[in-house]
């Protein structure tokens, strides 16, 4: 997994599948007040893998926790054979990033990504 602080629409456009269309749906961000955080499985060999932001927020000690829903091929499962690089993206406020740790789990509670970022 790899985390990437993405602080204006241009840090966005290197994302997989942006040349064609978008992999996944971005949210619409406010930039003045809020960053993007794009979470990324890295190339994967076959279909069936998928990333789900199902919770952002900040804990009392600062620090950001993204729960993920994180999808992967079972054993058996039939899945395309293709190359794929799943990724999904979180906004956050700006206030909140400044030096802050960030934290991204999984459905069972797996730290998954620990990050110091950076505006």
């Amino acid at each position: 997994m790899n985390l990437m602080l993405a602080t204006s629409a241009n840090d966005l456009a290197p994302l997989p599948g942006s040349v064609m269309r978008p992999a996944v749906t971005v949210p619409q961000v406010d930039w003045a007040s809020e960053a993007a955080l794009v979470i990324d499985m890295g190339e994967q060999r076959t279909a069936g893998y998928s990333l789900t932001v199902t919770d952002v927020a900040r804990t009392q000690a600062g620090v950001v926790e993204l729960k993920l829903q994180v999808r992967r091929p079972g054993r058996g499962d039939f899945v395309a054979q293709v190359i794929t690089h799943p990724y999904t993206v979180a906004k956050v406020p700006r206030a909140w990033l400044n030096g802050a740790t960030v934290v991204a789990v999984d459905q069972h509670g797996t730290e998954l990504i620990r990050q110091v970022v950076s505006l």
